[in-house]
C-alpha cells in the first residue's frame, strides 16, 4: 500500500510538471489538473482553459474602430494555434499597417484574405509574417476584420 500511494504522488506531480511544460511551451492557455484516486486506481483528467480576445489598443495610419454595435479590433489564438481576428475599422489610409500582432500571432509567411467592407464593397487584407495587419484596398467608411483566421507560426 505504501508503494502505490507514493507511486500516486509521482504520477500525479510527473503529470502536472509535463503538462504545465507543454502549456508554457507552446502558450496556448494555462493547464487545469484534476487526479481522482479510488482505490487502487488513479483517474488522471486536466483541461486546457482558452485565452480570451486581446484588444488592440492602437491603430495606426487613421483608422479608427467603427463603433458600436460593432466588434472592437482583437485578436485570439486558440489551442489550436489559429489566429482569429475581429473588429470593424474605418478612416484609415490604404497600403500600411492597421496595427501589428506581436510574435506569437504571426503567420509564418505573408496570408492574402479577402474580407467585406461598407456597402457590400469586397476587401484585400495581407497578415505578414512581420505581424503588420494591412489593407490594401475597399471602401475606407468601414471594413471587417470578423472571420479573419490563420495559423501562428510554430503550430
Amino acid at each position: 500500500m505504501k508503494n502505490n500511494k507514493f507511486i500516486r504522488f509521482i504520477l500525479k506531480h510527473l503529470i502536472t510538471i509535463t503538462a504545465c511544460a507543454l502549456v508554457l511551451a507552446f502558450g496556448i492557455g494555462y493547464w487545469v489538473l484534476s487526479v481522482t484516486t479510488i482505490g487502487e486506481n488513479i483517474t488522471i483528467g486536466g483541461t486546457i482553459i482558452q485565452e480570451g480576445w486581446h484588444e488592440v489598443a492602437v491603430l495606426s495610419n487613421g483608422w479608427i474602430y467603427y463603433g458600436a454595435p460593432y466588434n472592437t479590433v482583437a485578436y485570439f489564438r486558440d489551442k489550436n494555434g489559429i489566429v482569429h481576428l475581429k473588429g470593424v475599422v474605418k478612416n484609415g489610409a490604404f497600403n500600411v499597417a492597421v496595427f501589428i500582432l506581436p510574435l506569437g500571432y504571426r503567420p509564418v509567411s505573408t496570408e492574402y484574405q479577402g474580407t467585406i467592407g461598407y456597402s457590400a464593397t469586397p476587401s484585400r487584407i495581407f497578415i505578414g509574417a512581420n505581424g503588420n495587419v494591412t489593407i490594401f484596398d475597399g471602401n475606407a467608411s468601414g471594413i471587417s476584420l470578423d472571420g479573419i483566421t490563420f495559423r501562428a507560426a510554430g503550430y
